[in-house]
């Protein structure tokens, strides 16, 4: 966005700021009606200069390892191809140590050139050059993500990946991959994560499915198990 360009929309919502202050006299409910369609050129407008600020992100490069941890919901970091969130509200404390360790693994071997994909884990708040760890980890933030997505939260826990943070409205509206993680060793974790960084699921050039195939293909003779809820497309290793 150029700066010309930013400087007439920010006098554009300036003006739509005077005209709320300045609603001329008129009936109660005329003059309620007008601020309520002022107010919805206002929200529009914020969304529109959201779009446009991540369009321009999208254009830059990356400054920080994509991993974050997440102290409360909406505020993932914008402008990535896809969020990988780990959601494990009941998942035992060795099993989850080694995820966030592959996780920040993966994380950091990243070579900051494009917004591909955000590993984004439920945190509790860290003290200043604290790491992620265990007792950091936040179960209950977990649970409600779950829930919002109508996953069960009586699972050990998972990776659910969108194409947006999953507090954006439009997410429960698109398609999403949750990978159950149940049962899944140290490997076959590093086979769906690898891929996740790799693997597009939800740009033009990107699909779900396509993940699926090469990940069955990598992890011969490992099968799986995959089916549709809603629209939530749910992997799990196969029962035996």
């Amino acid at each position: 966005m150029s700066k010309y360009s930013m400087s007439f929309f920010c006098c554009f919502l300036l003006l739509i700021c005077l005209q709320l202050a300045c609603v001329r006299p008129a009936v109660a409910g005329e003059k309620q009606e007008r601020v309520q369609l002022l107010q919805q050129k206002m929200e529009k407008l914020q969304e529109l200069l959201a779009k446009m600020q991540e369009a321009k992100l999208r254009e830059q490069p990356p400054s920080e390892i994509p991993w974050q941890a997440l102290l409360q919901e909406n505020t993932e970091r914008p402008a990535y191809d896809q969020y990988a969130y780990l959601l494990a509200p009941l998942m035992r404390a060795d099993e989850l140590d080694g995820i966030l360790q592959q996780l920040h693994f993966f994380a950091t071997q990243d070579e900051l050139k494009e917004r591909g994909t955000l590993f984004v884990v439920p945190a509790t708040p860290l003290s200043p050059g604290e790491a992620m760890s265990v007792k950091n980890y936040n179960r209950d933030l977990a649970g409600t993500l779950l829930n919002k997505m109508s996953i069960p939260t009586a699972i050990e826990g998972g990776l659910i990946v969108a194409p947006k943070p999953l507090g954006q409205p439009e997410v429960a509206d698109g398609s999403l991959l949750f990978i159950d993680l149940t049962g899944c060793d140290q490997i076959l974790r590093s086979r769906m994560i690898g891929l996740l960084q790799s693997t597009r699921l939800f740009t033009e050039d990107g699909s779900i499915d396509r993940y699926l195939g090469e990940l069955l293909r990598r992890s011969a003779p490992q099968a799986f198990t995959v089916y549709m809820q809603g629209h939530l497309v749910w992997l799990s290793l196969a029962k035996e």
